[in-house]
């Protein structure tokens, strides 16, 4: 089972990272169902999920993602892959990069698998390694399941924010993470059979 978590944060330029992050996910979800996946979404809409009488926005998505990880930890799901877009001061920056937590040497395999086959299926040229992210960030605290978080690209890139609208790039984005998610279950599959093997 892979558990999609389609970032929520927006906006750059008019482009809200909410938007493309959901539109790739929902590519990405539909590539792996019909790969005989069981795919589970956070959310499938544009609504944050808060406590009724809450008003001010940070405690509305502060609220919305401890729910996310909550529904994440039960969810029974083999991995998690939650799905953003960058955006940074500087416009030279591109590139989709991939992110794991520490203490996770699966979450790492996992990344590491999905950074490759983004450089392959969208862009040779990406020279970017799949990265340690040792923030506390919420949905990487406390793991009960292998967990990384893909930066699809940056919005704060022209040429990369154009790409990102197209629906053409965000299927081979989809793609290529499907690539990498099968690539981890058949390094896994392949230990599993060596190990019975000995």
């Amino acid at each position: 089972d892979v558990y999609e978590d389609p970032g929520k944060v927006s906006a750059y330029s008019g482009v809200k990272e909410k938007d493309l992050s959901l539109a790739i996910a929902k590519l990405l979800a539909k590539q792996l169902e019909a790969a005989g996946y069981k795919v589970i979404m956070t959310r499938e809409e544009d609504k944050l999920v808060y406590r009724e009488g809450t008003t001010e926005i940070f405690d509305k998505r502060k609220q919305d993602l401890t729910r996310r990880k909550e529904i994440m930890d039960n969810s029974g799901a083999d991995i998690v892959v939650s799905i953003h877009l960058n955006d940074f001061g500087q416009s030279q920056y591109y590139g989709a990069q991939v992110f794991y937590p520490p203490n996770s040497e699966q979450s790492k395999i996992l990344a590491v698998n999905v950074q490759s086959a983004l450089r392959e299926g969208v862009d040779p040229s990406n020279k970017r390694e799949a990265l340690l992210k040792s923030e506390p960030i919420v949905i990487l605290r406390d793991l009960k399941t292998p967990t990384i978080i893909v930066e699809c690209g940056f919005l704060s890139n022209k040429k990369e924010e154009q790409n990102l609208r197209n629906e053409n790039y965000q299927i081979k984005i989809a793609k290529a993470i499907k690539t990498g998610i099968d690539n981890y279950f058949s390094g896994l599959t392949k230990k599993s059979e060596e190990s019975t093997a000995e």
